[in-house]
Parts: C-alpha cells; sequence; structure tokens
C-alpha cells in the first residue's frame, strides 16, 4: 500500500462528453479521484458514497473541491463501446458527478494501483492527502472530514 503523500502524478483523461480534464490545471482546488470500473462490486457499492460526497460538496464548498469518478480496466477495446458502456451504468444510477475515462494503465500504474475501488484526495498544491483502498461503508464521512481539515473549517 503506497504511503498516501508526494505531489500527485499528472494526467489528462476524457469526460464521457470527450471534454480532457487535466490535474494540473486544477491546482488551487482539492480533488478527489475514486477509481472505479462497471465490473467491480465493491466499486459498485462505494460510488454512492462518493456520490454522495459530491452533492455534500456542491452544497457547501462548490469551487473549491472538485470530484471525478475515474473509469479504470473496462474490458475491450472498443473506446466507443466503453464509453456506451459507462455512460449507460452512469445514467442508470443516476450519477452526477463527472467520470473520467482510462483506456491504457497509466494512471493506476502512476498512483500504484493494484486493486479498485481506490479513492484518493489530492489537496490544493497538487499533494496527495489521503488514501482509501477497498470499499468502505464510512467513506463519506471520511472524505467530509479530511475534506474539511484541508479546507480549514475545522469540526
Amino acid at each position: 500500500e503506497p504511503v498516501a503523500s508526494g505531489p500527485a502524478p499528472d494526467f489528462t483523461l476524457p469526460q464521457l462528453n470527450g471534454m480532457e480534464v487535466t490535474l494540473s490545471k486544477l491546482k488551487g482546488k482539492i480533488i478527489v479521484l475514486d477509481m472505479w470500473a462497471t465490473w467491480c462490486p465493491p466499486c459498485k457499492k462505494g460510488l454512492p458514497l462518493v456520490q454522495k460526497f459530491s452533492d455534500w460538496v456542491e452544497a457547501n464548498h462548490p469551487g473549491k473541491i472538485s470530484v471525478y469518478a475515474v473509469n479504470v480496466w473496462e474490458r475491450g477495446n472498443d473506446k466507443s463501446a466503453i464509453v456506451e458502456k459507462v455512460q449507460a451504468f452512469w445514467e442508470k444510477n443516476k450519477y452526477t458527478m463527472p467520470t473520467l475515462i482510462s483506456y491504457d494503465d497509466k494512471i493506476t500504474n502512476d498512483y500504484k494501483v493494484g486493486g479498485i475501488p481506490v479513492t484518493i484526495m489530492i489537496d490544493a498544491d497538487g499533494n496527495v492527502a489521503a488514501r482509501h483502498s477497498g470499499y468502505s461503508p464510512n467513506l463519506f464521512e471520511e472524505l467530509k472530514k479530511e475534506a474539511e481539515k484541508l479546507l480549514g473549517s475545522g469540526s
């Protein structure tokens, strides 16, 4: 299990709509990445908690935190088929947070991800501040506490 510290490796990945997101352009914000796949049962259990955190962010700290689900390790090589599969899953579950799609292993290698889900919090300076591996029923509370600590709002 890699240490939750040090500079977060940069990446550029497309959203479902094809618009790209580059981590280094988001400096100054807290970023949460949740790596998941449509075939991964613990990911499916964790995503509602990440969405709940995303909703909490929108309600309480808009503009200060960005939450991205990152689809990794989807099976097959046909990019448009992967996009369709992810889009259908997203719509079926009514998720509103953006999801990025990684078609290769660069991001999981860079972040030393051995299994999913993995949820990573990156501070406003671009350093990894916290890392959660596997499904945790307390993920929402943990992310909220870490975010508030990073925002300096205490309690």
